[in-house]
């Protein structure tokens, strides 16, 4: 790891040298500028300005360094790695290991931060005593370009239940994630894909999580996820209509109501469907069970659906390039 770091621009590691940030946002990227731009964007306008942002790309072969430079801000540092590594847990633990803010979180290339969302976590956090924060998420499935709030479809990402417990069979996107950065650093490395069942980011999460981290989740959605799984080609294609339409809508504070609104009438509805009903009797049932053995509870459905270890980022990665 050591090796990879050396590799940082040492200019700007002199600049910054004399700052500590508030927050760190670490983002793992690989040529997908037409997306990263937007996750830049979504910090840049946050309400909370004390932060910097470390962007590495898994040796990105696209113009991402280029696009990173255009911002001309001080406070985003890029760092492409010399090899790629085929995984997002790699380019993670390289921007950890980089991040020199008292808080830390994660923001995936192909999601976007609502301008409130780190002032939220901020003050939750220190209220909740909590040692990791899993902010609700509007997950927006794929649309036309131009289509307006009342036809888009949002779901609810986050918790499963009316609480705000983390419940291991649930996933809980990385770019929900907010904690101490000593609280990253006492987790411990993100796991690599090819010695796991399922991604490295829920593995991370349930390890802290058994190692006795309070998980906290939050009731309101402060970010907004486009699975690039769900869109066939996202990678290759750099169309980046939706994420445009998307950032314009979500600079209003009328988005994230809105937004509560249809995730609350879909999952309201999706709760009463026999695969959400059998999904929650599996969770009451199961999840502890299987937790307290050290196996995550996703992991026999990833077995099933997408074969060995690394077989979800394998398939995710099908679709995508």
């Amino acid at each position: 790891m050591a090796h990879l770091i050396k590799q940082q621009d040492a200019g700007i590691q002199a600049e910054q040298a004399d700052t500590t940030p508030l927050i760190s946002i670490v983002t793992a990227t690989y040529n997908a500028s037409h997306m990263l731009q937007y996750a830049i964007r979504s910090v840049l306008r946050s309400n909370v300005t004390d932060w910097e942002m470390i962007i590495v790309g898994d040796h990105c072969t696209d113009d991402t360094e280029q696009v990173v430079a255009g911002f001309a801000d001080p406070r985003i540092r890029f760092l492409n790695l010399a090899t790629n590594s085929g995984q997002q847990a790699t380019p993670n633990n390289v921007g950890v290991s980089m991040a020199r803010g008292t808080y830390l979180c994660f923001l995936n290339q192909d999601d976007m931060f609502l301008p409130d969302h780190l002032s939220r976590m901020l003050a939750q956090l220190n209220s909740d005593s909590a040692d990791i924060l899993c902010a609700q998420y509007a997950v927006v499935e794929p649309f036309t370009a131009e289509a307006s709030m009342a036809e888009l479809n949002i779901n609810a990402g986050g918790p499963l239940f009316k609480d705000s417990k983390y419940h291991p069979g649930r996933w809980y996107v990385a770019s929900s994630w907010f904690m101490l950065r000593s609280t990253a650093q006492a987790a411990g490395e993100w796991g690599a894909e090819s010695t796991l069942l399922v991604t490295p980011s829920q593995e991370w999460l349930f390890r802290a999580w058994r190692h006795g981290m309070r998980i906290v989740c939050t009731q309101q959605p402060s970010l907004v996820v486009l699975y690039s799984g769900a869109r066939r080609g996202s990678y290759a294609n750099s169309d980046a209509r939706e994420h445009q339409h998307i950032f314009k809508l979500s600079a209003s504070p009328q988005f994230a109501v809105d937004a509560a609104k249809s995730m609350m009438a879909r999952e309201s509805a999706l709760r009463k469907t026999w695969p959400m009903r059998l999904r929650r009797i599996y969770c009451f049932l199961f999840e502890r069970l299987l937790a307290s053995i050290g196996i995550h509870p996703l992991a026999p459905e990833m077995l099933l659906r997408y074969g060995g270890r690394g077989g979800f980022v394998r398939r995710w990665r099908q679709i995508t390039q």
